[in-house]
């Protein structure tokens, strides 16, 4: 049986090599085919690894993102800026680190002005006035009082968070729209209200002086950038950050202006290519 198959296996292999050597363009045809093939193979395969690389930096985008933003309520001192920014008036929790000052103030008689009446064990109330003047590049006669203290650390946290999300915008590709449920607390830093909800400008200026002094002008742009986010989703709103800054808003090349450039470009490396 073994005998017969190798038999009928041989007759086979010498028919093809007959028909092979009867039909002289074959063998030319068999290079090229298996020459394309394997290009169209590695073309598949690196087509294939650049989609699974995308889809991978995808979800580490993701993942980044989500990790900062959950940030936003489990950071106390992140927490308490966010509130200041958004309330800027009624009680806030303390954070424990600055409980202990807080506890000296309750044992003074008589307590200063702005922490006279708390409004419960732990808490204290905003004073927008106050956040304001302990952002001062030049300190305040009282920026060592609990409050101010307070109020500047946690404005402090929450600008080296804005400096992280800043480095990732740069490093690893994560678009300003990605910070979304970010973008109301940057406009706010952008456009601040005082505590009867009317547009504060000197507070505004502050703040960005404040922010462009002590981290970078770099932090500031991606600020408005985000905040743009804001604005874009609140079509009412007549605050615009790219109106108002944009010097941080270059303007985007128009689709037709962008093709044409490249066709440009295409013919010019044609015709270097036929002259060399």
């Amino acid at each position: 049986m073994i005998g017969e198959i190798a038999g009928a296996a041989a007759g086979w292999a010498g028919a093809f090599d007959a028909f092979v050597r009867g039909h002289a363009y074959i063998p030319a045809l068999l290079g090229p085919m298996i020459t394309g093939f394997g290009v169209f193979f590695t073309g598949f395969q690196i087509r294939r690894s650049g989609k699974q690389y995308k889809t991978e930096q995808g979800w580490k985008r993701s993942e980044l993102v989500r990790s900062y933003l959950s940030q936003m309520s489990t950071d106390a001192n992140l927490a308490l800026a966010l509130r200041v920014l958004d309330w800027r008036s009624g009680p806030a929790q303390i954070p424990q680190q600055f409980q202990p000052l807080f506890d000296v103030v309750e044992g003074q008689s008589p307590r200063p002005v702005w922490h006279a009446d708390p409004p419960g064990k732990g808490y204290f109330r905003i004073d927008w006035g106050r956040f304001v003047r302990s952002l001062e590049v030049m300190r305040d006669p009282e920026w060592e009082s609990a409050d101010m203290f307070t109020y500047r650390t946690c404005f402090d946290a929450f600008c080296t968070f804005l400096q992280s999300v800043a480095d990732d915008v740069r490093s690893i590709s994560v678009t300003p729209s990605e910070y979304a449920d970010l973008s109301f607390y940057c406009h706010r830093v952008l456009f601040p209200k005082d505590h009867k909800r009317k547009d504060d400008e000197a507070a505004g200026r502050k703040l960005r002086k404040y922010i462009e002094v002590y981290y970078n002008k770099r932090t500031f742009r991606i600020m408005a950038r985000i905040a743009e986010e804001y604005a874009k989703e609140h079509k009412d709103e007549p605050n615009i950050p790219s109106v108002t800054f944009p010097e941080f808003f270059p303007p985007e090349v128009p689709q037709g202006r962008r093709a044409r450039f490249a066709a440009r470009l295409r013919t010019t490396y044609t015709r270097i290519g036929t002259v060399s």
